[in-house]
């Protein structure tokens, strides 16, 4: 596993799993995540991936293989 650090803020979480179902989410300003959505959609998985490569694009590798 890989652990990277970025400076950029994040207005919502993501997950990808399985390179079929997406999750992403919103927290409040309090850090407490209030929304979720899960879905296996192509479209919304794809839109996910390139969300997160641009992400991790402007951050640092802090631990693991690159």
């Amino acid at each position: 596993m890989s652990v990277y650090v970025c400076d950029d803020p994040l207005p919502q979480y993501l997950g990808l799993f399985d390179q079929t179902v997406m999750q992403v989410g919103s927290c409040g300003n309090n850090g407490i995540p209030y929304a979720l959505l899960e879905t296996d959609d192509d479209d919304s998985f794809a839109w996910a991936e390139r969300k997160y490569g641009l992400y991790k694009t402007n951050a640092t590798l802090l631990a693991g293989p690159s």
